[in-house]
């Protein structure tokens, strides 16, 4: 009758508002792993690894013991796999070979394991293109981030064989380890970043771990590069000109225009101790910019005064 009628109407439209709130629910929680989740490995992304890292390491503050330790890898071998066969065949290898070291890493975490070296906590996390980095949080962090960095060197050697005609793919590794003198989890992960592109210097399938010495030497860069960044802005470089001259007639034929770093306290920087860094960290370009300026200037001055002599290099 009308009065059952009235009553599924009323049903179905309960229904359909459950559902409707069911599926907006699903929704928000799918955009909410999206947010934490790298689409391509399903792994954790930079966002939410560097969150568990603030965590671990206020914890490990509170507790007053050093905090976890840091394994920043990168794979060699994926950019000539995209340059042979596109993004779609590298992405599926990615996620393949991501996979396996997930699931090594899930196995150093496994239960059965405790009377070995053994981690509170283990994350692996893609944190941007070829990067990854596991975090390893536990009394025994030190002696199991080796066995891990050389798992990792293991697998990809032993799958090497399986992939016929495809560039082998490789891992770079650098390992930093909390000694409580750092005072933002950042910092930690900035040397065992810098300790993975030391390890790239050696060759493939290498591991650096992040030392004291490296420290020193990571702080002395970084004052040359802020001193580079600051000699830009003060116009602190100067040119030296050095005649070519033709040896059958003793014809001046060019200057070599030689540069320097005049620094603040007077001393004189010669090109070899800072043009590299100059390159290493994208300074480079500025510098040859005023470079050219100075030369030009130089030379039309010098045109004006002695056009005999200057003609040709102007």
């Amino acid at each position: 009758d009308a009065a059952d009628a009235r009553i599924i109407d009323i049903l179905n439209h309960i229904t359909g508002e459950i559902a409707h709130v069911f599926k907006r629910a699903h929704k928000e929680a799918q955009l909410r792993r999206d947010a934490v989740r790298d689409a391509a490995t399903g792994l954790p992304n930079r966002t939410m690894f560097e969150a568990q890292l603030n965590l671990a390491f206020a914890a490990a503050r509170d507790a007053l013991r050093p905090g976890p330790s840091l394994i920043v890898i990168e794979f060699e071998g994926f950019k000539r796999i995209r340059d042979m066969a596109g993004f779609q065949a590298t992405d599926v290898l990615l996620a393949e070979v991501t996979q396996r070291i997930n699931c090594l890493v899930d196995e150093f975490g496994a239960a059965d394991r405790l009377l070995l070296h053994y981690a509170h906590s283990i994350m692996f996390a893609r944190i941007g293109g070829d990067d990854f980095a596991i975090s390893i949080d536990g009394p025994d962090r030190e002696n199991l981030s080796a066995e891990i960095a050389e798992a990792i060197h293991h697998n990809l050697r032993a799958h090497e064989g399986n992939r016929q005609g495809s560039p082998h793919i490789s891992a770079s590794i650098g390992v930093a380890h909390d000694d409580g003198s750092y005072a933002m989890p950042e910092e930690l992960l900035r040397d065992a970043d810098f300790a993975m592109y030391q390890a790239q210097t050696l060759g493939t399938q290498q591991t650096v771990i992040f030392d004291q010495l490296m420290r020193t030497n990571n702080q002395a860069l970084a004052g040359v590069v802020t001193a580079l960044q600051d000699a830009i802005r003060l116009h602190q470089f100067e040119l030296y000109y050095q005649p070519i001259y033709t040896l059958a007639n003793h014809h001046l034929g060019g200057v070599e225009a030689l540069g320097g770093w005049r620094r603040t306290d007077g001393t004189l920087t010669l090109p070899d101790d800072f043009i590299g860094i100059a390159e290493d960290h994208g300074l480079i370009g500025e510098i040859g910019s005023q470079a050219l300026r100075m030369a030009c200037k130089t030379i039309g001055a010098l045109s004006s005064t002695m056009p005999e002599v200057y003609r040709p290099f102007v």
